[in-house]
């Protein structure tokens, strides 16, 4: 649930939360307790009262203080937040939940949730980050990963700057056709590319007679027996035959599944228009639904025999193998550029005919993509800088730039080929005339990281090389660059 296309990593702007909660490590395919070496199983719900697009449910700590207790009834030991701002303050929030011994796992997915650069702060609550929730989901978009795994590794590079370590993973779907080498395809190649978890959102023990065999579990834990990073149930609970009985939680936390999987986060807490809550949301106040106390039952039975680091020899973990590009997977293995803020700002310097500033990109999307559309056509701009190819593997120098960036390009390099005549720039109230820095579009472009060389040059030249394709920007298509490219502001 919660499809989002893209979600990014939020360092809070919290100060360092003291409460119930120690930091977690991973070792192997397990989490632990750093400091006392227990294992961490999951017994989680989601937590987004209102649903997508709702209010921060950390910063508003009034509905907060009354799900607490409800969570301690429960009997759970983390929730997943999917939306949060990074605007907001959360210091009160994680503090009451790290006092009532919770941890957080967050996706976030929108630009508002990005990383605090001046502020990198954390809670030993902090769990981990997804970076990306079902954005392949079925084989007709399997282009997009390249674009996921590329924000795993600008996500753990950030990190390793911070000295910080949270780890950070990826939540996809139970989709028969993709996931197997959606599995491999997040753990395979070098290690800074790779996922530190895998999250799966599985819908399928959905009867009374289900069993591990109808419900497939049995096939889900061979899939992960050998993976060499935790896996656990990011979202569960199907709801097709109400009212739910949760009877997988007896396998989920026993042999063989505990020996594969971390547990996992029921979805989820509030009743929203799907009808998979626990309780009822009015304004702050929780009322109890039938499927609360059913949860909390079975989990109540349960009998947990958590490792102890001190006694756990962890497989070796050299990653899966890449899988093979075909009809039914079209994702390449080489990932687009880290993007750069200060290269987009350096760019749009040099170019002297610029998105006028009373131009809203964003809210004239329809003109931005008629500009597009007859700048990027034959025989007009090379436009190939921008765009991205995640089956190809080619990513034009400035595909990560915002779309004002990109069109700035555009605009500039049709009032280049015009000699510079004024008109061109400044019709339609679309651009404005500036004075160019002296700076090169190599220079600028040097303060990007992961670069293809072979990439697409910001040239302006006709677009003789697009062999008479319609080349539209990678923002256009596939909406990376101008979420992206704010982690790093």
């Amino acid at each position: 649930m919660y499809s989002k296309y893209f979600s990014l990593l939020s360092l809070l702007s919290t100060s360092l939360v003291a409460g119930a909660t120690d930091p977690l490590e991973i070792i192997g395919t397990k989490w632990f307790n750093s400091n006392t070496g227990e294992e961490f199983i999951i017994k989680g719900v989601a937590y987004q009262p209102g649903g997508s697009g709702s209010e921060d449910p950390i910063a508003n700590t009034a509905q907060l203080a009354n799900a607490i207790p409800l969570f301690t009834e429960l009997g759970i030991n983390a929730i997943r937040v999917y939306e949060t701002s990074a605007n907001l303050n959360h210091d009160q929030g994680m503090q009451m939940l790290s006092d009532a011994g919770i941890y957080v796992i967050f996706d976030l997915s929108n630009p508002n949730s990005s990383i605090n650069r001046n502020d990198p702060t954390y809670d030993t609550n902090t769990m981990a980050y997804f970076a990306g929730n079902e954005v392949n989901n079925s084989v007709n978009n399997t282009d997009s990963n390249p674009f996921v795994k590329a924000t795993v590794r600008d996500m753990k590079a950030h990190m390793k700057a911070q000295k910080r370590y949270i780890p950070i993973g990826y939540a996809n779907n139970d989709d028969s056709q993709t996931l197997q080498n959606i599995v491999n395809y997040f753990n395979c190649g070098s290690e800074d590319d790779r996922i530190d978890f895998f999250g799966y959102n599985i819908y399928s023990w959905c009867k009374p007679t289900d069993t591990m065999q109808t419900s497939g579990y049995d096939k889900k834990t061979a899939m992960f027996e050998n993976y060499g990073i935790p896996a656990f149930f990011s979202e569960y609970g199907c709801n097709t035959d109400p009212p739910r009985q949760f009877d997988d939680i007896p396998y989920l936390y026993s042999s063989p599944m505990n020996n594969v999987f971390s547990g996992g986060l029921v979805y989820e807490f509030t009743e929203e228009s799907n009808n998979y809550g626990l309780v009822q949301a009015n304004g702050n106040n929780f009322t109890i639904m039938p499927d609360f106390t059913t949860y909390k039952n079975q989990l109540s039975k349960l009998k947990l025999s958590p490792t102890n680091k001190s006694s756990y020899t962890p497989p070796s973990n050299n990653g899966t193998t890449c899988p093979s590009e075909g009809s039914d997977w079209q994702a390449s293995n080489n990932l687009p550029p880290t993007p750069s803020v200060d290269a987009c700002n350096c760019l749009m310097g040099t170019y002297g005919c610029i998105v006028s500033s009373s131009f809203n990109v964003t809210a004239q999307s329809s003109s931005v993509s008629q500009l597009f559309q007859y700048a990027c056509g034959q025989g007009k701009v090379d436009c190939s800088p921008l765009t991205a190819n995640g089956t190809s593997g080619v990513y034009g120098n400035i595909s990560f730039c915002d779309p004002t960036t990109q069109l700035s390009y555009a605009l500039n390099s049709m009032y280049t080929q015009s000699n510079k005549n004024k008109d061109t720039c400044t019709s339609n109230g679309t651009g404005s005339i500036q004075s160019p820095s002296s700076n090169s579009e190599s220079t600028c472009l040097s303060k990007a990281a992961n670069l293809q060389q072979s990439a697409g040059s910001g040239s302006g030249s006709s677009g003789s090389s697009n062999n008479g394709q319609l080349l539209l920007p990678s923002f256009a298509s596939l909406g990376i660059a101008t979420i992206i490219a704010v982690l790093f502001i």
